[in-house]
């Protein structure tokens, strides 16, 4: 029921128990740009009343500042959560890391320093929030079924197609929720912690430019212009910002230099689940068939183990410009796992069967 660019894993499952950090194969049911809040009207109507969901996160602009942050972050972690003050919690948390990095980075800090370092932020930051609702569900479990869509970009330019599928292909839109962490280079990010997108800020990858002599790529990095943000190509087209205003788009963005790979990423965007029936994890370059919300739903219901299901799967690949047409094909359904002793760091690896 869904295709993507790139071998990825899509997972969901009942939110029966708090999202937590996930690896891909495990499922669970500073500016002054305008802000763009959905607003607590939007909310309800579009049956995002629950309490939690109040006051609204803005999506726009990058980084935003949140209202009365350590107040809500206090009233989190004593057992009054929302998730403006999950998206406080996380948002300290990565402007604390920034800082770290900066200073290590001067430093030319060691690997254990570093280390110590990420360990003590997350024992100060993340790991009270862990604890506050180990064991149990972080919010009501909604029973509308309603979907969360847990989306890791990095430096992402599919993230607005992404999105514009999952929406424009699902039988009930209004029902789907994202949680969507943006690692990006947005900009040279100056000390007062302004950030100047102007020029060509960023780095390519490494861009292959030919053979050498021994028939090897040679590569090189080049400057480039600013990453495209898909929130915001995709929040501010008419055609889809409705549910943006309406509170269905959350997103925690990272400068892409303090990334720290798809895990993590995953985890934070765990975090912005706000009780909604079912829990999808998805890369961010994907595509969906139509009323793919529906097919999953009907085929998580049908598990013999309903209501505790795990559907994981590797969807298969597509050609991005394919224009709105989704070749609907079986993915291959992971079946066993395995590990190969002579790597030099075996690892067990979940692998695939027939489809």
């Amino acid at each position: 029921d869904v295709t993507q660019h790139g071998q990825e894993n899509i997972q969901n499952e009942m939110a029966n128990d708090r999202p937590n950090a996930m690896s891909d194969n495990n499922v669970i049911p500073q500016n002054d740009q305008e802000d763009h809040s959905g607003s607590s009207n939007n909310l309800t109507k579009n049956g995002g009343g629950p309490p939690h969901l109040h006051p609204p996160v803005p999506y726009l602009p990058i980084f935003p500042k949140i209202p009365n942050a350590a107040e809500l972050i206090q009233q989190t972690l004593s057992g009054s959560p929302t998730i403006a003050g999950i998206s406080a919690l996380l948002q300290n948390y990565m402007q604390e890391f920034h800082d770290e990095n900066m200073r290590l980075a001067s430093s030319q800090a060691s690997g254990d320093e570093i280390l110590e370092s990420f360990y003590r932020l997350a024992n100060k930051h993340l790991s009270p929030f862990d604890e506050a609702y180990r064991g149990k569900p972080i919010f009501p479990i909604r029973e509308d079924e309603s979907i969360f869509l847990s989306l890791a970009s990095f430096r992402e330019h599919l993230l607005k197609d992404t999105l514009v599928y999952a929406f424009d292909n699902a039988k009930h839109p209004d029902k789907l929720f994202i949680g969507a962490v943006v690692q990006n280079c947005f900009g040279k990010v100056n000390p007062d912690g302004t950030i100047d997108a102007s020029g060509t800020p960023c780095k390519t990858g490494r861009q292959v430019i030919g053979k050498n002599k021994n028939g090897q790529d040679m590569t090189k990095v080049s400057d480039a212009p600013i990453d495209k943000n898909g929130i915001e190509d995709f929040c501010t087209d008419p055609k889809y910002e409705k549910y943006c205003k309406q509170g269905q788009i959350r997103v925690l963005y990272v400068h892409e230099t303090e990334s720290l790979g798809p895990a993590m990423a995953r985890y934070h965007a765990s975090k912005l689940w706000g009780g909604e029936t079912y829990f999808v994890q998805t890369d961010s370059h994907l595509q969906f068939a139509v009323e793919w919300d529906e097919k999953y739903r009907d085929e998580f219901k049908a598990a013999k183990s309903y209501p505790k299901v795990v559907l994981s799967s590797y969807p298969p690949g597509f050609n991005p410009g394919n224009g709105n047409t989704v070749r609907e094909t079986p993915g291959a359904r992971l079946c066993y796992c395995e590990t190969k002793v002579q790597d030099p760091n075996p690892i067990v690896r979940i692998n695939t069967g027939r489809s």
